[in-house]
């Protein structure tokens, strides 16, 4: 391929990737990687493809586009370690198409964890091609364990790994900001975690905090001069903590992070903040309220991309309908759809466990209820 020719299909890409319309941009990158003759290319207009997938939702399209992924990669040989800047940028382009293959991988209950596997230990190597070190699989990795309900697992891979999330490695090793970090162990650890640990890790998020454990000096000198810092998903790291005191009877502790999560509210793919509140909802007792956020809450729980919000979305609308005493023809409805949902996220793991969750939800009601009752 000629030099001008590979300008000429770069400013193309560069061009769809600024576009701001997902649909379209996918296919554009799609037809764009099936006519160019680059390798490099191709494997950039495939993880194009992968990335706006999972922003649309489409995490099984997403899933396929990683795994035509992996031979692209493989075909790229010297590439890898050419130092030319615009291939270093298109080769990191490539990594986070790969680690978001991944994510949408865990997304999908039916695909294997055997493939899974395949798929990460593939980001691990291609990160170790390009010089960084595996911070970045490993938070994968934390997620796979969750997903498996390995928590010992889970607990060893984010001792390890907290020791490096800071600010120079989510530049200089792909890492994630912190926020984004945290609030990812936040959520691995549930809201029964203990309340100390999780005010003491999130604190820090919360305040904008800038020099974490083993930070490079020169290099936030840098950062505090030249980037701007704030990550908006970092703020989700308000939820954990909220739901955390809600599950004690704190209430009122829980309505204080309400205006750091007011825009997560009817999120499209992310479910858990508008599932948040309708639980404050019922927390209040307030039968209007409570109505309010169950016309919000229940269009948006079939046919949700994360399976594992979908069923709990299910469970706190059924909940919300026996509290006002209404609609128990819905309220079966729901719990079917929720044990269906469980039986899906069941199907991969050795030892199931969600089908129990909604059984004893159903059985035992919130248990946020519970600690209220027991508080008052």
């Amino acid at each position: 391929m000629t030099t001008s020719r590979r300008d000429e299909e770069f400013a193309e890409y560069e061009a769809i990737r600024k576009e701001e319309d997902d649909t379209s941009a996918r296919e554009r990158a799609t037809e764009l990687g099936e006519r160019t003759g680059d390798p490099l290319l191709r494997a950039v207009t495939k993880s194009e493809e992968i990335r706006r997938s999972r922003s649309l939702g489409e995490q099984q399209r997403a899933v396929v586009a990683g795994a035509e992924l992996l031979p692209l990669v493989a075909a790229l040989g010297g590439i890898l370690s050419d130092e030319d800047s615009r291939v270093q940028w298109a080769l990191g382009l490539i990594a986070g198409g790969l680690g978001t293959a991944c994510y949408s991988a865990l997304d999908v209950p039916e695909v294997p964890f055997a493939a899974i596997d395949a798929l990460i230990e593939a980001y691990a190597r291609l990160l170790a091609d390009l010089g960084y070190r595996e911070f970045a699989a490993d938070r994968i990795r934390a997620r796979r364990h969750y997903v498996a309900g390995d928590d010992d697992r889970v607990a060893a891979i984010v001792e390890g790994l907290m020791p490096h999330v800071n600010y120079t490695n989510a530049y200089r090793q792909r890492l994630g900001c912190p926020g984004c970090v945290l609030s990812s162990v936040a959520w691995y650890l549930g809201p029964e975690a203990d309340l100390v640990l999780l005010e003491e890790m999130l604190t820090p998020v919360f305040e904008g905090q800038m020099n974490y454990p083993n930070e490079n000096p020169g290099f936030i000198r840098w950062l505090r001069q030249n980037r701007e810092t704030y990550c908006e998903n970092a703020q989700s790291s308000h939820l954990y903590l909220a739901r955390a005191h809600l599950w004690r009877g704190h209430v009122a502790v829980a309505e204080e992070h309400v205006p750091h999560l007011r825009h997560f509210d009817l999120d499209e793919c992310f479910l858990l903040p508008t599932i948040f509140f309708l639980e404050l909802a019922m927390a209040s007792g307030d039968a209007a309220r409570i109505r309010e956020r169950i016309d919000l809450l229940r269009p948006r729980v079939e046919g949700h991309e994360d399976v594992e919000e979908g069923m709990l979305g299910a469970i706190r609308v059924a909940q919300a309908l026996a509290l006002l005493g209404e609609n128990e023809a819905e309220q079966g409805d729901l719990w079917r759809f929720a044990e269906a949902c469980a039986a899906r996220l069941d199907g991969r793991l050795e030892r199931p466990r969600h089908l129990q969750i909604v059984r004893d939800e159903r059985a035992k009601g919130a248990p946020f209820l519970a600690a209220i009752a027991a508080a008052s």
